[in-house]
């Protein structure tokens, strides 16, 4: 029994204490220049530039994205990856212009801006990017047009809610793609006015079989949820010869959370509130979203599919890091992850949309 003890002690003792230094003898990747651009029309024309790290890199910079209401041009050319990039952009086949480089001064990093200019729809955006000692990049894109709705028959109750949306006939370019996002909430205020608190449900719903055709989650009661709770999607195409009528629906859980947040006695009245946004992708748009859904595991594997229902053969690129501004800091950095990529010469993404808001509120609710 003693020597069993110190058998185990022994072997203990050796898988603690021994540490092995192992080369890496594989294939090193050299930095490739990282472009990113996500354009919306009737916003100004940003982008940002990074380079690809490999994971044995050190002194990796965090590129966060930045807070555009907290922008502040700089000629400092220290703070960030690349941030000495030459950065053109050109509009409808016009002249190059130079962006302007900006920094977030609270988180430390660069962006790039064309000053004094606001995408519209239908614009063609050509990005080009040359990164000192890594080469240059480019990328186009061109920005669909806004897609019409008109909002009916809002209902509620302290169970469930519905509304009707009329989306209104569009002749598109094709592969665009119809992005829904519903947004419910219940304002909550006091005898002065004051805002006490906003509740609003996880996710919204549709049982319209149009969507079958996109990347959304289906349910065994044939719902279609987002694939990332925020964006039920299907394919401009339908919209081609006529207006296209969804009943969306929302699992309404106000009444139960209320006491964990609020008194009632201290509520003078509720107000709801209805957000909805539709807006138009472009097909690049769209494998981008799918991308950042499976990176987050809210996607289903069988179902990537175009606007006619088709399972996508991706163009995707397999890197071992990647730069992105729109999922987190660590998007890409952690192990290989297939991102999809249309920049010539390196990697990245550009994207294009327009998005169409209406907001409607029904004050006084009996809650």
């Amino acid at each position: 029994m003693i020597n069993r003890k110190l058998y185990i002690f022994l072997l203990l003792f050796v898988f603690v204490s021994c540490e092995t230094t192992v080369q890496f003898k594989g294939e090193v990747e050299e930095p490739l220049p990282v472009l990113h651009s996500e354009m919306v029309a009737g916003q100004p024309l940003t982008a940002y530039v990074g380079r690809s790290y490999f994971f044995l890199d050190e002194n990796v910079t965090d590129l966060t994205p930045v807070d555009t209401n907290r922008l502040e041009e700089t000629s400092n050319h220290q703070l960030g990856a690349l941030t000495n990039a030459i950065v053109e952009y050109q509009i409808n086949s016009g002249e190059w212009g130079r962006m302007s480089i900006y920094k977030d001064t609270t988180d430390n990093v660069m962006m790039y801006k064309a000053e004094g200019y606001i995408l519209q729809p239908g614009d063609a955006v050509s990005l080009r990017a040359t990164c000192p000692s890594i080469g240059e990049v480019s990328a186009e894109q061109q920005l669909p047009k806004p897609i019409d709705f008109t909002i009916s028959n809002i209902t509620y109750n302290d169970k469930a809610y519905s509304v009707d949306i009329n989306l209104l006939q569009y002749q598109g370019k094709e592969n665009e793609y119809v992005a829904l996002r519903l947004k419910v909430e219940l304002e909550c205020y006091d005898a002065q006015d004051s805002l006490l608190a906003t509740l609003s449900p996880s996710t919204f719903y549709c049982n319209d079989s149009v969507f079958e055709r996109c990347a959304n989650l289906r349910s065994s009661k044939m719902n279609y949820y987002p694939i990332d709770g925020k964006y039920l999607l299907l394919p401009a195409a339908v919209l081609a010869t006529a207006d296209y009528l969804l009943h969306l629906n929302a699992n309404i859980t106000f009444r139960s959370r209320l006491g964990q947040n609020l008194k009632e006695e201290d509520i003078a009245k509720c107000n709801l509130k209805t957000t909805i946004k539709v807006e138009n992708w472009t097909e690049d748009t769209y494998r981008y979203y799918c991308t950042k859904a499976i990176y987050k595991g809210e996607y289903p594997n069988d179902n990537y599919r175009d606007n006619l229902g088709n399972v996508f053969d991706f163009d995707l690129t397999e890197v071992a890091s990647e730069f992105s501004t729109t999922v987190s800091r660590d998007f890409g950095m952690e192990s290989g992850v297939q991102l999809f990529c249309n920049i010539n010469g390196g990697l990245g993404h550009v994207t294009g949309k327009a998005i169409t808001t209406e907001e409607i509120t029904y004050p006084n609710i009996n809650y």
